[in-house]
């Protein structure tokens, strides 16, 4: 059964590139009868469900190049955690699939992932799938689209490295042409899921990065008792950013009273490298 679907899907796109072509030979012969192969109801069909259509039309609001504020809650903890990144989305095929690459970081290290967006005329459902550069699995999600609210709705779910089935809720209102907001939920059913995650998608009109200040969630500690870096003997406050240990200047905190001679900690900081020291415009530890 599976090796006579597979050929009237072959036969079916073959018929579909061959459409023009016959209508063009028609047009050269008009007037005159021209033997023409009929389509059968089946290959009509596998036309019909290759084609994007209005519901395809609706992933439009994806298009384009992101500013992203992110935000992501930890169980137990009631302050989220704070990063940001950019995606940029693009049609494939004829509009029939929105691709995304995103980058950013997390935990305080560089971070990437990739999605394709559609929709799926046999099965008549959205689906988004989700690649990354911290994991080795895909994820893929299932959904709908509500037209009065401008809310798209999918579910799935992943198995954690402990075994956990996970079950995940994401819900993309999209508030205008310039703006939509991404909301994940997560729990081990359906009826605990929890937020996890909220990401806000401005749309970068090259102004966006110099708007407001990028705020990056890094990992901070003692320059001397954890990054051991050159030079530095006393306790010395430090991040660590893109994988590389940076002196901060632009704020008064101290890292031996914040305990990170002990043990570094996460930090939502905005600023910018200069002279190989970080120079920070804000510094807000986490608990």
């Amino acid at each position: 059964m599976k090796t006579r679907t597979l050929s009237w899907a072959c036969a079916g796109l073959m018929l579909a590139l061959a459409v023009p072509a016959f209508s063009q030979d028609s047009g050269e012969k008009k007037g005159q009868e021209a033997d023409q192969p009929q389509m059968t109801a089946e290959q009509e069909a596998w036309i019909k469900a290759g084609s994007p259509g209005a519901n395809h039309e609706h992933l439009n609001y994806m298009i384009g190049k992101w500013q992203c504020s992110l935000k992501m809650w930890h169980p137990g903890t009631s302050e989220p955690m704070a990063s940001t990144g950019s995606c940029t989305n693009k049609w494939i095929f004829d509009k029939r699939y929105v691709i995304t690459e995103f980058t950013g970081e997390f935990m305080g290290e560089p971070f990437s992932g990739a999605s394709v967006t559609g929709y799926d005329n046999i099965n008549k459902r959205y689906f988004t799938t989700w690649l990354d550069s911290m994991s080795t699995g895909m994820v893929t999600y299932f959904g709908s689209y509500d037209e009065s609210s401008k809310t798209f709705t999918y579910t799935g779910g992943y198995k954690s490295p402990l075994g956990k089935d996970l079950k995940i809720k994401t819900v993309i209102r999209v508030v205008g042409a310039d703006k939509h907001v991404m909301t994940m939920y997560e729990g081990e059913s359906g009826s605990d899921l929890a937020k996890h995650m909220e990401i806000v998608y401005e749309r970068d009109n090259g102004t966006a990065a110099a708007a407001k200040p990028v705020v990056h969630l890094v990992q901070a500690g003692c320059a001397m008792c954890t990054y051991k870096m050159d030079g530095v003997d006393d306790c010395t406050l430090a991040i660590k950013m893109d994988g590389t240990p940076y002196l901060v200047t632009g704020t008064n905190i101290s890292a031996h009273e914040e305990g990170l001679c002990a043990a570094p900690k996460y930090a939502n900081v905005s600023g910018k490298v200069e002279d190989g020291k970080f120079v920070a415009t804000s510094f807000n530890l986490k608990p």
